[in-house]
């Protein structure tokens, strides 16, 4: 499941994950001594998601991505979420202020208020997270 990109219970889900992880993966070759973190917020553009909203999203609050702001919040976790695995899948490591941002993504969308807003089958979903949270607690 983490290294199947577009696997809707893993890390690197739908077609924003995927492209993301291909995204990130062409930048990383030319930017190999930059922070990751520099992707991401070019990135966050590309989809929409102002300076001042990524700064919102990188606390846990699972209630995010359910309000108004649902649908930047849950984009937002995706491209952490695929940004960090795909770092991992790349160079064998995740950057310390990524992995924290990954982790924080992941234990919103394990919330249950978050699984039922937005997945058709919340328990499968919630196995994947689980596994990606071990995984991700395993890089720390």
């Amino acid at each position: 499941m983490f290294w199947m990109p577009g696997d809707e219970n893993g890390p690197i889900t739908d077609d924003a994950g995927s492209e993301t992880l291909a995204e990130f993966w062409e930048w990383r070759n030319d930017y190999e001594n930059t922070p990751v973190k520099e992707f991401l917020f070019e990135f966050f553009e590309v989809y929409g998601i102002s300076g001042a909203r990524v700064l919102a999203f990188s606390s846990a609050d699972p209630n995010l991505c359910v309000g108004e702001l649902h649908s930047d919040a849950n984009t937002y976790d995706d491209l952490v979420l695929a940004t960090a695995f795909g770092q991992f899948m790349k160079e064998g490591c995740i950057d310390s202020e990524i992995h924290r941002l990954a982790l924080n993504s992941a234990q919103r969308q394990i919330a249950p208020i978050v699984l039922n807003f937005r997945c058709a089958n919340p328990d499968e979903r919630l196995i994947g997270l689980g596994k990606t949270i071990q995984a991700l607690k395993k890089c720390a």
